[in-house]
């Protein structure tokens, strides 16, 4: 297993030395351990936000308020990625190169808690005030260490030194609540009850004075040894099986949710989306279903869609910046491979979720027997110029429930009327398994995923609109939907996937032929010269794409035969709309489900 380390920096005010600590942290190699930085801004006034908006190869959070080096540290551990955590200041008091040692214990399986202990490598000289500005402070740390180890039976050197390392699953098992400096003896304070073992490392330590922009004080130190005593009486509100040993298990189980509570991920892929991004966040923040993350992902945007994204205060929310742009469905993955729930709930950045859109949406999954369903689709509410409802997409008339090789085979009759991702609830496993989204299919990589899914899984839908989707102002005609470029991915799709079924047999003799033909012939017919002009490229591809496979003879016969006009009725009248096609699909496989249901009553 490929770890991850988040290097969570908790700042205020501390615009002399944040570029500096991210430089020094990004050039540490820890070899077979990938790093994360996550940069919590406590609402700092100095220009440190200034200097934070102009990275964009860390994640960043800004707090509108100052909420405590504990309240920073709580949100930088809620939107870390990584399955490994430690704490960073934002001085140069510590050195990042001690990294490597401190990972260590962890990688090897000695524990799940590292400190960095400053005594242990240059414990004389701190005696004397050498190598600190304050005698005080030495004194101070003493009374922690001596009173830390006394109520809670350990052995350290050291409790107050910035670096701690812990793996993300213990840390967010203890749920810290302290906001301030404290923070840190109310985490070890907890663990040392829950029995876990907390190794040292020695570690390099520079400090720095007041003059410098050190923060800590006596009253700080009071807090601290106030939290100790507290937490050495006060009850951790532990399960009744919670005993011995086996506490620390007990904590761990209790912070993962109870069954049937799946962790979401609502993902949003996103670019250059600065005017509705904040909108669409707030409609993912807003539902109602209560155990979900926001996973923001932008790729390479030129505008401000990453900070207006980074400005809510809500620890669910994490926004993460691609190195370079990696596309559209390249985008999509990256929302996969970031997110942490067992189900990844897609949402583009400028379309909105009905605040009951997750709760409804799992309800298929939380069924009996849901565990085979790896895709779920929900209706939508198209939204066109000043977001007015412009149309409804077709739903089913109640709860469906489709097995994925009957639904594989329907499709080329009707098409993607599964929808956009926006419109659906994938399991994320499932999606990895079918390969994700095959970035090299521009237009039509979510179908091809869809199909993927069909192949393995099976695929249910919610008769509710969920979701509204900001559109162009949509045609008249619905069947007037395709460019060139589109109907020729489109077609990829489909020899892709029923290229097997197909055989050797020419693709103008099958019923899948067929219809790609009925759909070219409509396009050609309504969009000849448009495309001509727009997509003269991607109209001679569909061309030869169409001579290749056989299907241009047919089209030109029919135009020989009848002309353009009469050919245009002809293939509108016996093709009917796809939404009545879509309708009466869902109708006649709901009346056979429930066939079968009374069957078994």
């Amino acid at each position: 297993m490929r770890h991850t380390l988040s290097v969570i920096i908790p700042c205020y005010n501390e615009a002399r030395t944040i570029r500096d600590v991210i430089r020094r942290v990004q050039a540490v190699d820890l070899g077979e351990v990938d790093t994360e930085i996550v940069v919590v801004d406590d609402g700092s006034r100095d220009g440190t936000r200034d200097i934070l908006r102009q990275l964009s190869t860390v994640t960043v959070i800004f707090h509108e308020r100052n909420q405590g080096k504990g309240g920073a540290i709580r949100t930088g551990i809620a939107a870390a990625a990584g399955d490994l955590v430690i704490i960073q200041d934002a001085d140069t008091e510590y050195d990042p190169g001690d990294f490597q040692a401190l990972i260590r214990p962890i990688l090897d399986g000695r524990t799940e808690f590292v400190m960095g202990s400053r005594f242990l490598r240059e414990k004389r000289r701190y005696l004397w005030g050498g190598n600190s500005p304050f005698f005080t402070h030495y004194v101070g740390n003493q009374v922690v260490i001596w009173l830390t180890n006394f109520l809670y039976g350990n052995r350290a050197t050291d409790y107050e030194g910035c670096y701690k390392v812990l793996t993300r699953r213990l840390a967010v098992a203890l749920d810290v609540r302290a906001k301030g400096f404290e923070f840190d003896n109310e985490l070890i304070c907890k663990a040392l009850r829950l029995g876990h073992p907390i190794v040292e490392v020695p570690i390099r330590y520079t400090p720095r004075s007041y003059r410098d922009g050190k923060k800590i004080t006596w009253r700080h130190g009071l807090q601290m040894v106030w939290t100790i005593l507290l937490w050495r009486v006060r009850p951790l509100r532990l399960p009744p099986a919670a005993a011995g040993a086996g506490r620390a298990a007990a904590i761990v189980s209790a912070a993962v949710p109870r069954a049937g509570t799946p962790l979401v991920s609502i993902c949003i892929p996103v670019k250059n989306m600065e005017r509705t991004i904040r909108q669409t966040v707030a409609s993912a923040l807003a539902q109602t279903y209560p155990h979900l993350e926001v996973l923001v992902v932008d790729n390479r945007s030129t505008d401000r869609t990453r900070e207006e994204a980074a400005g809510f205060q809500d620890p669910r929310l994490r926004v993460i910046q691609n190195a370079e742009d990696v596309g559209v469905y390249g985008n999509h993955n990256r929302c996969v491979e970031h997110a942490r729930g067992e189900f990844v709930k897609f949402l583009h950045g400028d379309d909105l979720l009905e605040p009951a859109c997750v709760e409804r949406m799992l309800e298929p999954v939380r069924a009996p027997g849901g565990e085979r369903i790896g895709l779920v689709a929900c209706g939508a509410i198209e939204l066109g110029p000043s977001d007015a409802e412009c149309r409804r997409t077709v739903i089913p008339p109640g709860p469906l429930r489709i097995p994925g090789g009957e639904l594989y085979e329907a499709v080329p009759r009707l098409g993607n009327f599964i929808g956009t991702p926006t419109m659906t609830l994938l399991r994320r496993q499932t999606v990895r398994d079918a390969g994700g989204f095959d970035a090299a299919i521009r237009h039509s990589a979510d179908f091809d995923c869809w199909l993927a899914i069909a192949e393995q899984a099976d695929v249910a839908f919610v008769p509710h609109h969920l979701v509204r989707l900001r559109t162009d102002p949509p045609p008249a005609d619905p069947r007037r939907r395709y460019n060139a470029e589109q109907i020729l991915h489109y077609i990829t799709v489909l020899k892709k996937r029923y290229g097997r079924t197909l055989g050797r047999e020419p693709l103008w003799r099958s019923p899948l032929g067929r219809w790609i033909c009925r759909e070219s012939v409509l396009y050609t017919l309504a969009y000849g010269r448009e495309a001509l002009r727009g997509h003269p490229d991607a109209f001679r591809r569909l061309v030869s794409e169409l001579r290749r496979d056989g299907l241009l003879p047919q089209l030109s016969w029919q135009l020989m035969l009848h002309g353009p006009g009469t050919v245009f009725r002809t293939v509108t009248r016996s093709s009917p709309d796809p939404y009545q096609r879509i309708s009466a699909y869902f109708g006649s496989h709901r009346e056979r489900a429930d066939a079968v249901q009374r069957a078994r009553a």
